[in-house]
């Protein structure tokens, strides 16, 4: 019987991210934030394509983060 079966698996563990990171995706959320509170201030069609362009904007923002 196969023994490393019965084990379960160790949880991986995440990296921790350096200061430069940290900060950068901070500065994302911070930008996030106050795109989505100034696009609820829009109605309708234009408040969720504001919406829509924050959030992309906010992938795009924490994807170019230093690693």
């Amino acid at each position: 019987m196969n023994d490393q079966a019965a084990k379960p698996a160790k949880s991986a563990k995440k990296p921790k991210h350096s200061a430069e990171h940290v900060a950068a995706v901070k500065k994302c959320n911070d930008d996030y934030a106050s795109a989505k509170k100034s696009a609820m201030a829009l109605k309708g069609k234009e408040r969720s394509a504001a919406m829509a362009k924050a959030k992309a904007d906010r992938t795009q923002c924490i994807a170019n983060a230093p690693k």
